[in-house]
């Protein structure tokens, strides 16, 4: 109940009391009435004889309902007046005890209407760089070789005797940038073998150094112009030269049997 409708009320009640108290009033002053109505005649006809309503008794008999309209007035309006202060005490006690509920409830929406809900982010985690060590990332490195000179058995050297045993000599220089350790080997790679056999490197050869290779051959038994072709090989296998068949060192002998 909103505090217009206590209003409204409230004059509504003071409206009946109020017309109850008038029509009060109205039925006391019509019985009053008679008696000066009678009065009227008697002062007309016998001027010299008293007036009733001069006595006394007449006079309390006349004012008697007017006090009893009175007082019932008076009652009426101080019942009214209590009722109008209990009524507005109510409304004010009513709106007191709301307000501050009201009060409360809206911030309390406000805040958790306004407050997100929180999402969580996460920083963004940059993957970890490892240093490169030796045995995760190998170092790349090249293999190269470039031959330098013939130290032994010129190409066309001649050979008159079959079975003959000969020291083909080599000097190599490393061009690359791997180091050539006892690993590395001497290999044939195409041609007149003439009983060759692989042979590994006497020593390490680091970039820019040098190194003389051997290998042992014999000659054949028949009249002929015979050559070959050979090449280095690292430690796994992989053979290598300075590029071309042109760059591979070789052995070219002339067999001339009597």
């Amino acid at each position: 109940m909103t505090f217009g409708k206590l209003l409204n009320i409230v004059f509504t009640f003071l409206e009946g009391i109020f017309r109850g108290v008038g029509m009060t009033s109205v039925a006391a002053g019509s019985q009053a009435a008679p008696p000066t109505n009678q009065a009227a005649p008697v002062t007309a006809t016998l001027p010299t004889a008293p007036a009733k309503s001069d006595t006394p008794a007449e006079t309390d008999a006349l004012a008697e309902p007017s006090k009893k309209s009175g007082l019932s007035f008076l009652v009426k309006l101080a019942g009214a007046f209590f009722v109008i202060v209990v009524l507005v005490a109510s409304v004010f006690v009513w709106n007191a005890r709301r307000a501050p509920a009201s009060d409360e409830a809206t911030p309390l929406m406000g805040i958790e209407d306004s407050i997100p809900n929180p999402t969580p982010t996460l920083d963004p985690v940059s993957p970890e760089t490892e240093e490169p060590t030796e045995s995760m990332t190998p170092m790349i490195c090249e293999n190269r070789g470039a031959f330098l000179a013939d130290i032994s058995v010129p190409d066309n050297t001649a050979f008159s005797t079959p079975g003959e045993i000969f020291i083909k000599t080599w000097r190599l220089k490393n061009t690359g940038t791997c180091t050539w350790t006892t690993g590395y080997t001497i290999v044939f790679q195409e041609g007149d073998i003439l009983g060759g056999q692989s042979v590994n490197l006497s020593h390490d050869v680091a970039p820019g150094e040098t190194i003389e290779v051997s290998v042992e051959l014999t000659v054949p038994d028949a009249s002929d112009t015979y050559q070959g072709w050979w090449c280095l090989a690292d430690e796994a296998g992989m053979r290598f030269s300075s590029g071309g068949k042109g760059a591979y060192f070789w052995v070219k002998i002339v067999v001339a049997l009597p």
